[in-house]
């Protein structure tokens, strides 16, 4: 039924299992990067106001600092501008401000004021945590809502997210909206459906209200919210987590609709440490390491 031969019960999860929680959590990490890397092209309505105005009611803009910025525009004085978009993080820099969490690379996208749509194409970017080199690739489509706290981006998220520490490459494909709230830099994937592959087995995954702050945590552990992992490999996992989750490594899981029970994250001990950037070797797991 699942895929190995360790005996099972309705508060052990198998060797798959746990390996499909591992892959569920990535995927959380790879949303939560693609919407803190793409949100700031939102910031094209305000930025056009200082554009400057070629003929036809074209014209070109540059903000920000990380990323940089640039785009060309029709219909500026409008307000209802469309942009042709390039982010650029240059050879390295931190959107959250913090040297621990750095993004290197450029990529391209075009957005529309006059409806709120947006297309995103990740190309390759690096993104460096701590010690830890991870890699995005992939697209978003969808809509932008935004204030100047926070935007909110809908659409259909197709990510390509290359681990290079022990999980892999993982390819992260569905719908959902994501909230990025600037006024405390997290994450919240409001909603997703969709599915995951590590290159060896798929599943289905869905995320409610999953928070993530790299920022406030020093990792992409979530906050707050629930993933529900199922294959056919394995029985649907349901893991729900707290605000204490990034610190202690302990969330809360129910197997096939079961009973709830404490599950801690130090079961998965290279997962861990690539989160909490703690050496595992020989230990087991140390979530007093957090070296967020």
């Amino acid at each position: 039924m699942n895929g190995d031969s360790t005996t099972t019960d309705d508060t052990t999860m198998t060797d798959a299992e746990k390996a499909a929680v591992e892959d569920a959590l990535t995927a959380a990490e790879a949303v939560s990067n693609a919407a803190t890397i793409s949100q700031s092209s939102t910031d094209t309505s305000d930025s056009s106001q200082s554009a400057q105005i070629l003929p036809g009611n074209s014209g070109s803009i540059e903000f920000g600092t990380c990323p940089v910025v640039t785009a060309s525009a029709n219909n500026v004085l409008t307000g209802e501008g469309e942009f042709d978009l390039t982010l650029d993080f240059g050879t390295g820099c931190s959107p959250l401000g913090d040297p621990d969490y750095t993004v290197s690379g450029s990529f391209g996208g075009s957005l529309s004021n006059a409806d709120n749509t947006l297309s995103m194409n990740f190309n390759e970017l690096t993104i460096a945590e701590d010690q830890f080199t991870n890699s995005l690739d992939g697209m978003l489509e969808g809509s932008y809502q935004r204030d100047p706290d926070s935007v909110e981006l809908t659409g259909r998220w197709d990510l390509t997210y290359k681990d290079n520490f022990n999980i892999g490459t993982l390819m992260v494909q569905g719908d959902g909206t994501v909230l990025y709230d600037r006024t405390d830099l997290s994450t919240n994937i409001v909603t997703y459906d969709g599915t995951i592959s590590d290159e060896t087995v798929s599943y289905s995954l869905k995320m409610t209200g999953v928070k993530v702050s790299y920022a406030q945590n020093g990792n992409f552990i979530p906050m707050a919210g629930t993933i529900e992992i199922s294959g056919s490999n394995i029985r649907t996992i349901t893991i729900t987590f707290t605000e204490d989750t990034p610190q202690t490594g302990e969330v809360i899981v129910s197997i096939d609709g079961g009973r709830e029970f404490t599950f801690s994250l130090d079961q998965l001990a290279e997962y861990l440490a690539d989160l909490l950037n703690i050496d595992t070797s020989g230990s087991g797991g140390n979530t007093s390491g957090n070296g967020g």
